[in-house]
């Protein structure tokens, strides 16, 4: 079966502020290391992104990837685990910048 990617928990490009979200980058270590999302912290293992998730249930918790395909995958496993603080950004990387995000690393 296929997860539901909640549309609701995707945030887009347009209505992304990241000063609304604790940003975690899930691409690899070494995709992050060459560029990632100001402020954006790295967390690749789903157990992890759970935890970190946990200890933080007040505030809102934004995946973010290479386009939000894989982020949504997590969103979905981690919303199964009952996590409601979770969002995925349904955006490519590459437009990052053309929409005013400052991308630190390289």
């Amino acid at each position: 079966m296929t997860p539901d990617h909640s549309p609701s928990r995707a945030v887009t490009l347009d209505s992304f502020n990241p000063s609304d979200y604790c940003v975690i980058d899930i691409r690899d270590h070494s995709s992050y290391q060459k560029g990632h999302l100001k402020g954006a912290i790295h967390l690749d293992d789903l157990q992890a992104i759970k935890d970190f998730a946990l200890q933080r249930p007040d505030q809102k918790v934004l995946l973010q990837c290479w386009h939000g395909n894989t982020a949504g995958r997590y969103a979905s496993l981690l919303h199964g685990m009952g996590l409601g603080n979770i969002y995925f950004l349904k955006a490519n990387i590459e437009d990052f910048k053309a929409h005013g995000l400052e991308m630190l690393g390289g």
